[in-house]
């Protein structure tokens, strides 16, 4: 019944919710208004009366009418356009905002003559000073004449006022004084002269640039408040769509299409765009303007030629391209739209992140990511199973303070003791704020600067006839590697879908561990700590309660990355399983697929050879080789190759046919990548000429490919020369079999030193020929 009212009251849209006691304004007001303003200011302070409150809201009612609102600015000023008629009704000035203790105050209305404001016209035909197109109506990048009318609302006459405008927002002011000839009573002035103000050119359609008029009679000033709207197209992305399959992979080029539709009130003629890269790292424009012609108002277009658009070779699977597309209309109008194209189709290969701070979570099945990416292995701390840890003694719901051997930077700050709980998590936030239940990361609930490996209702002293099934808690300090380890042995959940009473196993009992990397030893580029969790056996199968939370978070509880909760994952998230490591760090993500360099193909022994080198010395979980002779489909060799085997005679083949090649290498979770076909030529069909060309991705980033076909067995030479003439890098230098070979080249120099970005050449050498080809790197 409590949390029925509770949460009757919190769903009840009328109701506000505080957080803090509200704070106290101060308002400064006129105390009297003369009948017939157009405007009227007002200052809002904090309790101190010098603290500008900016954003409180200000609202002016007439006997429970609104005339007119406004919030405050900056600097605490709000002008709230509130026409005053004559009477003797006061009005009534409210100010409220979030958090703010809302305050009420009058303002009386008298007769005091005044000139008030009457009519005002636009000029935008080019004449006195104007800049337009005579249309009357305020439109971006116009140059406006104002000629403001005044009335005389006293009863006698007023003599030759002088008047300044000024823009409170939303326009330039570049003439700003006139003057006013006498006026009898009840009758209108004109300025001698107009005002001159300038609309930008990127003022949106329905903007609505606001003015304060003063004016000077006799020694005495009155103001009055007004506003102009503006008329202009409104341009909006309404799709973009990529060429091909519609998904811009890790270094494919391509054409981009944004079509654009006007939601504005004025017609988009001789529209043109400009294309702009917000984040050059992951894409770069090719091809960066394009024409769209005319868009009338409630009308769409697209360009009559694409953008082109090239995603890096290293941009991280996952990430979001921003670009910023100008458009700019014949009449000057301006408008910026920016979009964002998400590179290559995220799956568990992906890595996870970035948060708000800049933590990354690395799983070891993102093997395209070597740089983050962990390998699995597993850390033995509990005495029962061959450790050398030290058993907490910790129970059902309970934590214990365990002090670390080194500090520990997370999320920007330095600690030096860690709270570890029974159930799944620990942190370095020490206060006692237990919860048993696991919640979404980021939450409030709970202790801050969170690592959750495997936050859940789990019962280190769960029992069966009386007799502990599980074992408990454990760390180890592991001084050689630089590393502490926290590692929950063998703990079951509090309920389980086994815990019938005749079970004599527990085959979901979960083991898994959280690692510490010392930031002295393992740095990343912000100084924070790398954290591992990994998991021996786990079963996530808590029903009762959401199932486990897996993820970290900062101390203040606003920002974090949740890697699963309630049995759903993120999409770049792979699966909880034994085997599984997650690695958090903030060292960014950079795309470097497996692939493999200088494949060759010949004849030997009867067979045919196939050697390949690896381009680094990540893991492999093994090598298929697949081989079809002529138009067949690929088929897989009998055979299975090591990961760590860079070569494989096939000897089931009659070497002096010509067969194509391809290699598939697994990564350790599996996922295979086939490369080739690399040819075979044997006895028959050998390449007439010496040949070579630079092969896709060109431009690179991480590795080009160069493609060359040899007509005859012999030596032959493969180099790299800059655009200055200087060879940097040999790939091939010796005997070469005929036929037609891939060659590799991962912008190194021959010392192993990585190349700046430039043009380059590749010269293929044998005998009396020779063949260039031109390469493009970008780093």
């Amino acid at each position: 019944e409590f949390y029925f009212y509770i949460y009757s009251l919190l769903g009840d849209p009328a109701m506000e919710i505080w957080t803090a006691p509200p704070r106290p304004l101060v308002v400064e007001t006129p105390s009297a208004i003369p009948a017939g303003s157009s405007s009227l200011e007002i200052r809002v302070f904090a309790e101190d009366g010098t603290t500008p409150v900016p954003d409180a809201r200000v609202g002016v009612t007439r006997g429970g009418q609104l005339v007119g609102a406004a919030f405050t600015d900056a600097d605490g000023f709000a002008s709230v356009l509130a026409p005053i008629p004559p009477g003797e009704t006061a009005l009534r000035v409210t100010v409220t905002g979030t958090g703010l203790l809302p305050r009420r105050t009058e303002i009386a209305v008298e007769s005091t003559p005044i000139l008030a404001l009457d009519a005002i016209e636009l000029v935008d035909d080019g004449t006195v000073g104007s800049v337009g197109n005579g249309d009357g109506i305020p439109n971006p990048g116009e140059t406006i004449a104002l000629r403001v009318g005044l009335r005389n609302q006293g009863p006698d006459m007023i003599a030759a006022a002088a008047a300044t405008l000024e823009a409170l927002w939303g326009a330039e002011v570049i003439g700003a004084q006139t003057s006013y000839p006498g006026v009898q009573a009840g009758d209108r002035t004109d300025p001698e002269s107009p005002f001159l103000i300038r609309i930008a050119e990127t003022a949106e359609d329905g903007m609505t640039p606001r003015f304060r008029l003063r004016v000077v009679e006799d020694g005495t000033e009155s103001t009055a408040g007004f506003q102009i709207d503006v008329v202009a197209p409104a341009l909006v992305r309404r799709a973009h769509t990529l060429a091909g399959d519609a998904v811009l992979d890790p270094g494919e080029t391509t054409d981009l299409t944004v079509a654009l539709e006007n939601g504005g009130r004025r017609t988009a003629s001789d529209l043109q765009a400009v294309l702009r890269s917000e984040t050059p790292a992951l894409a770069s424009v090719i091809e960066a303007t394009a024409s769209y012609g005319t868009i009338d108002v409630g009308e769409s277009a697209e360009p009559a030629t694409s953008f082109r658009i090239r995603a890096a070779d290293d941009a991280p699977i996952g990430q979001g391209a921003v670009f910023t597309l100008t458009t700019t209309t014949g009449e000057g109008y301006v408008a910026q739209i920016s979009f964002t194209v998400p590179i290559g189709s995220v799956d568990y290969r992906a890595p996870l992140g970035p948060d708000a701070y800049g933590y990354w979570a690395y799983d070891s099945a993102d093997t395209d990511y070597p740089d983050g990416a962990p390998l699995y292995d597993w850390i033995s701390c509990s005495t029962a199973y061959g450790g050398s840890g030290t058993r907490l003694d910790l129970h059902d719901n309970t934590e214990v303070v365990v002090d670390l051997p080194f500090p520990f930077v997370y999320y920007g700050k330095s600690y030096d003791a860690l709270l570890v709980a029974d159930n799944g998590w620990a942190s370095f936030d020490l206060t006692d704020d237990f919860d048993y239940y696991n919640w979404s990361i980021p939450n409030t609930y709970g202790n801050g600067a969170l690592l959750a490996p495997f936050w859940d209702n789990l019962d280190p002293d769960k029992k069966h006839d009386g007799v502990l099934v599980g074992d408990g808690i454990y760390v180890w300090n592991d001084a050689d590697q630089h590393r502490f380890v926290v590692e929950w042995s063998r703990l079951g959940n509090l309920f389980s879908q086994h815990d019938d009473e005749d079970r004599q196993d527990y085959d979901d009992l979960q083991t898994f561990e959280l690692v510490l990397f010392d930031p002295v030893y393992y740095p990343t580029p912000t100084g924070d700590g790398i954290i591992r969790f990994q998991y021996k056996q786990v079963v996530n199968n808590d029903t009762e309660r959401m199932f486990a939370t897996v993820g970290i978070e900062n101390e203040t509880e606003d920002i974090g990355l949740e890697y699963s909760y309630a049995n759903a994952y993120a999409a770049a998230a792979a699966p909880l399983s034994a085997g599984l490591a997650i690695e958090f760090s903030t060292i960014p993500a950079r795309y470097q697929p497996f692939h493999l360099l200088d494949v060759t193909a010949r004849r030997e022994g009867g067979g045919v050879r196939l050697l390949w080198e690896p381009c680094d010395a990540r893991p492999r979980g093994g090598y298929r080789i697949y081989r079809s002779a002529d138009s067949e489909a690929r088929r897989p060799v009998v055979g299975r190759v090591p990961g760590t085997a860079t070569t494989f005679l096939d000897v089931s083949v009659d070497a002096a046919d010509r067969y194509r090649y391809w290699i598939g290498s697994t990564d350790p979770v599996g996922y295979e990548t086939v490369f080739g076909p690399f040819g075979s030529d044997g006895g028959a069909s050998l390449p007439r000429e010496l040949a070579l060309r630079a092969g896709p991705p060109n431009p690179s980033v991480t590795f080009a490919t160069l493609e060359y076909a040899v007509p005859a067995d012999g030596p032959a030479k493969l180099v790299i020369y800059d655009a200055t003439g200087r060879a940097v890098r040999t790939l091939v230098d010796g005997p070469v079999p005929a036929g037609a070979w891939t060659a590799t080249w991962n912008g190194d120099d021959d010392a192993g030193e990585r190349l700046p970005s430039g043009i380059y050449f590749a010269r293929l050498e044998a005998g009396s020929q020779r063949r260039t080809a031109k390469l493009t790197r970008i780093r």
